[in-house]
Parts: structure tokens; C-alpha cells; sequence
């Protein structure tokens, strides 16, 4: 699918930027996908996913303790999105939530797969950008440095300002780029007066594929708002000077 850098965007031709979009999409056409190994609780019902009334958010009731997602019915390739994650402030519990990109229905149960995951703790084991091949089994999620992962996934990066993990009771924001050759992913905390800070951006070449909730035995969370825009190609100050720059080397070597 894609072996990936992680590097600054100052040396890219050419960004993108995000259409205004109109409303959250249905998740009515959306499935569940459950790892290959179905190791998790009795309680587990197969489809802990439950599209809530209004057809625009889904919850994860449960302790399933297995990675799960919840796979979209669009390609997420070529497109802005945004999404809220929230975990109830009486939900316990400090495991893992997020969500996957370039991930199609069936995916975690196919040795073809190739897709990327963020996942986030509230145990220590902080935010990271893994990118999945084949299958993985259940144990797809962050761990502390250095590791270890399973076979089949790699930690690509972990978030930039080492964010501490996820709080009960706040409503995450994700703001995400998902283009051919770049992938960029911000979180605004609504505790941070700051505003939305950018926690990956890597440089890559990147396949077709949609977008899925991810969960990994984290009860009482709830994903909602999902916008999905085009991406639009737009010359910044950045690409400019990245530009200027690969002009005037090849002016020099002649």
C-alpha cells in the first residue's frame, strides 16, 4: 500500500485544503468488523456498534475487549474529514478509541489489508499513527515506547505534542486529511484555549479506502458528525518556498 515518511510539509508542492461541508453523514450503510482472532468477551455481541436515533452518531456500549471498527461506505481517499470521539464521564475504564483511514468492510479479517489507525489511550500508552498489514489479530493498539507490536502493525509516528491521554466526559474533535501523498490529523481538546493542535503529518503515497470508527475494549464511548469534504488543491506560502527552491537547484546544476 505504501512504505511512509514522516516529515515536515514545507517541502510539498502542493497542499490542500478542505471544502466547507454541509451536514454529518448517515451511518445507516456503515458495517461492524471484529479482529480475525475473536478473542473478547462473552458479552461481545457481534455488532457492539449501535447507530443512535437520527442516524448520525454510533455507540460502543461494551466492553469488547477486541479491536472492532465500524467501516464507512465511501472511499475516504481525496477528501477532508471531521469527527467527533467522546468517552462518557462515567464510563471507567482507560483503554482505546479512534478511528481508521484507507480501511475497507473486511479488512480486519484479510491478509490483503493495508490501512492506517489512530489510537489513543487513557492508560499511559499515549497517541500513535499504526499502519496495519494483513492480519493483525485483536491487538491492534498503541503501546509505550518502544513497543512491542504484533506482526503486521508499525508505529508510524506518535503525536507531536505527546498528548496526555483522552479525559472522560470531553468531546474530541479530528480534523483529518486523507490525499494521495499526505495525511494530516489535528485534535482540538475543548479544555485547550489554544485551539486544534496538529499531531501527524506524514508524507506518503496512500491508497483508496474509507473510514472506520475504532475501538479496543473501551466501553461508553459515542463517534459522531462525521463531515466529509473534497480536498482542494491549494498553493501555500510553504509549497511556494518548496517550489522556489527546487527551481533554483536545478538552475545551479546547469
Amino acid at each position: 500500500m505504501r512504505r511512509l515518511l514522516v516529515a515536515a510539509s514545507v517541502g510539498s508542492i502542493l497542499a490542500f485544503a478542505s471544502a466547507s461541508g454541509s451536514a454529518p453523514v448517515s451511518l445507516a450503510g456503515w458495517q461492524s468488523d471484529v479482529s480475525a482472532d475473536n478473542i473478547c468477551n462473552t458479552s461481545f455481541s457481534g455488532t457492539p456498534w449501535v447507530v443512535q436515533p437520527g442516524g448520525t452518531a454510533a455507540r460502543v456500549e461494551i466492553n469488547n475487549n477486541c479491536s472492532s471498527f465500524f467501516a464507512s461506505d465511501f472511499d475516504a481517499l481525496g477528501t477532508s474529514i471531521q469527527l467527533d470521539i467522546a468517552v462518557d464521564s462515567d464510563a471507567g475504564d482507560n483503554d482505546y478509541i479512534g478511528f481508521a483511514l484507507g480501511y475497507d468492510p473486511g479488512d480486519a479479517q484479510s491478509a490483503l489489508a493495508e490501512y492506517l489507525v489512530l489510537s489513543w489511550s487513557n492508560g499511559g500508552a499515549g497517541l500513535a499513527l499504526l499502519e496495519v498489514s494483513g492480519v493483525a489479530g485483536s491487538a491492534i493498539f498503541v503501546t509505550p515506547p518502544p513497543g512491542p507490536y504484533p506482526t503486521g502493525v508499525i508505529e508510524l509516528a506518535r503525536g507531536a505534542s505527546d498528548p496526555a491521554g483522552w479525559v472522560h466526559g470531553r468531546t474530541y474533535r479530528f480534523d483529518v486529511l486523507y490525499s494521495p501523498n499526505r495525511v494530516t490529523i489535528s485534535i482540538d481538546d475543548p479544555s485547550d484555549a489554544a485551539g486544534p493542535v496538529t499531531e501527524f503529518d506524514v508524507l506518503g503515497s496512500f491508497s483508496p479506502g474509507g473510514l472506520a470508527f475504532y475501538n479496543f475494549s473501551q466501553q461508553q464511548v459515542e463517534y459522531s458528525n462525521v463531515m466529509v469534504t473534497a480536498a482542494e488543491p491549494t498553493w501555500t506560502f510553504a509549497s511556494a518556498v518548496g517550489c522556489l527552491a527546487l527551481i533554483i537547484s536545478r538552475r545551479r546544476k546547469h
